[in-house]
């Protein structure tokens, strides 16, 4: 965490226009988090090396709502609330695997980004609940956009996930994503 902070303060000294933030500060701790050993083994020490970088995508452009900053993130309205909109988890198919539906608008540094974490909803409105997904930034049925944005050292994008396939973070669907938000934005 010291050393984190003491790359940020220099970052934001010189305001260079870099990746560290969307992939140290938010999407890192979150795969150490909730990620299971292999994901963590694989994604890791690419972070760590600057060979991969991250994106977290949150539905609504709301972060701050997501991370705990602005209010409770529990409930996941953030997200949208299980309902029409926000992004959308369908699955496991035959072969195990999740598909993404749905869009997240101003995501930090989406636009470059080789590896996106995607809040999404699973289980249907009735037994609705977040879950983090890992989408590789070459997926079929990814798209992303450049936002024009006020302050450049902060790219934003829009992402889209149409039948986008994904990879559940961690080892099943019982992890406490809002919690794990929550703590990164501590």
């Amino acid at each position: 965490a010291t050393e984190l902070a003491l790359a940020c303060e220099e970052t934001g000294r010189a305001l260079l226009p870099t990746p560290l933030l969307a992939t140290a500060a938010l999407a890192a701790p979150l795969i150490a988090a909730l990620g299971t050993p292999d994901q963590r083994a694989a994604l890791l020490p690419r972070i760590a090396d600057g060979t991969l970088t991250a994106a977290l995508a949150v539905p609504g452009g709301s972060l701050a709502t997501a991370l705990g900053l602005t209010g409770d993130n529990l409930d996941g309205a953030w997200a949208g609330g299980g309902r029409a909109g926000g992004i959308q988890a369908r699955g496991p198919g035959e072969d195990g695997g999740r598909r993404l539906y749905g869009e997240a608008d101003r995501v930090l540094d989406g636009h470059s980004a080789g590896l996106l974490l995607v809040a999404a909803h699973a289980g249907g409105y009735p037994r609705s609940r977040t879950l983090l997904f890992l989408v590789d930034s070459g997926a079929a049925g990814l798209a992303r956009t450049r936002l024009t944005s006020l302050d450049e050292t902060r790219p934003l994008a829009r992402v889209e996930l149409r039948d986008t396939p994904a990879e559940l973070l961690g080892a099943d669907d019982t992890a406490d994503a809002a919690a794990a938000l929550a703590a990164v934005g501590r």
